[in-house]
This record gives C-alpha cells, structure tokens and sequence, in this order.
C-alpha cells in the first residue's frame, strides 16, 4: 500500500474498514477511490434520499444514516479502524433560516458527532494538523 507522506499508519488491517463520511462529494469520492486502489476496506455512510451514484459499483460496505445523528454515527463507525470525515454542506449562498440551520447542523453537529464518535471507539483520532491520543 503506498501511503500519502506524512499520514499514519493505520493501526488495524487492511480487513478491518475505514469509515469514509460524504464519500458521494468530490473530495470523498475521490478518497474512496484512493483508498480502494491501495487496498483498502472502504466502508460509507449514505444520506437516504441523496444522490449517491457516487459509490455506486464500487466494492465499499453501504451503511445508512446521517452525521447529525450521533446514534447512526455510531453504529457507523463500530468495527472500523479509522474514519475520514469529508462530510460537509457546502453553500455560496446566505438562504433563509431552514437553509443556514442545516449548514450549521451538518457543518457544527455533524463534525462534533463524528468526533465523539470516534473518541469513544478509536485509539487515536487523527485531525487536519495533530493527534488526540487516549490514554
């Protein structure tokens, strides 16, 4: 497997997944890809509803629910070694109050979700410049 300089090795097997959050976005697709090149076990979580032709013919696990449900979060991330959080609402617009509630519930909730759920099953949760290590 050939690793992106400066990344972790992981600390589990290429049979144990990794988690992949908005694994259907252009930087999860992408990542997935790569994953599944090197020989990863790609697991995904899926948005009922989204459009998620991304993924589709690809060998990667298919769990459902949403980030903003720490419950789904969870279930999402048991078994997995690790977890890319590429999740994210992206807007170039200001929208009304529903509009910019979901930004922030996707964006805020979400993200603080996938980190707890990885701080309460992970042995390292590895951010953009750092890692938390538990004792």
């Amino acid at each position: 497997m050939t690793r992106v300089p400066g990344t972790p090795e992981p600390s589990g097997s290429p049979t144990t997944p990794v988690l992949v959050t908005g694994g259907t976005g252009h930087l999860g697709a992408n990542l997935v890809r790569r994953l599944l090149r090197d020989g990863q076990r790609v697991r995904v979580l899926l948005r009922d509803g989204d459009n998620n032709e991304a993924v589709e013919g690809l060998e990667v696990e298919r769990v459902a629910g949403d980030i903003r449900d720490l419950k789904a979060t969870r279930r999402a991330l048991d078994g997995c070694q690790g977890v890319y959080h590429c999740a994210a609402k992206v807007s170039t617009i200001e929208g009304n109050r529903a509009h910019r509630r979901e930004v922030y519930e996707c964006n805020v909730l979400g993200t603080r979700n996938v980190l707890q759920a990885a701080r309460e099953s992970l042995q390292d949760v590895w951010r953009g410049s750092g890692c938390i290590r538990r004792p």
